[in-house]
């Protein structure tokens, strides 16, 4: 067990938000909020907001985006998955397919989603490809 470095410490630090809510329903309203947010705070300085989802109780959680507060641009979205399976999109057990309702306002090459046409190891490469692709600095 290493402790992490002060850079990544601090970085850590200023980045994380802890929040605890009362209720389920608090939570989605503090979770919408917060994405909602975070997204026209990034696509005001960048054009383009970027978010990893994940599966789980998650989509139900954030489903008010849909209506939130700022307005969302899901035409400005990034989508990737955290934890996704080795499955199919619209197979019952892929997170995609429970968020794709959700983000049916993102362009689908937006939409980054695992290629189950590929083993899991080639999968995986290409789907780091696409991560490093969408979140490399701007050159200049």
């Amino acid at each position: 067990h290493h402790a992490p470095s002060r850079t990544m410490a601090a970085t850590a630090t200023a980045a994380t938000k802890l929040v605890i809510a009362a209720s389920g329903d608090e939570l989605a309203a503090a979770s919408t909020a917060f994405i909602a947010t975070k997204s026209a705070e990034s696509i005001a300085a960048k054009g383009s907001f970027t978010i990893a989802l994940s599966g789980g109780s998650m989509p139900k959680t954030i489903a008010g985006l849909a209506t939130a507060t700022p307005a969302v641009d899901w035409s400005k979205w990034h989508v990737f998955y955290s934890d996704e399976r080795h499955v199919a999109i619209d197979h019952e057990d892929s997170n995609h397919a429970a968020c794709a309702a959700m983000l049916a306002g993102v362009p689908a090459a937006q939409v980054h989603t695992i290629r189950a046409d590929l083993s899991p190891a080639e999968a995986a490469v290409a789907y780091e490809g696409d991560l490093r692709e969408a979140v490399k600095p701007a050159e200049g």
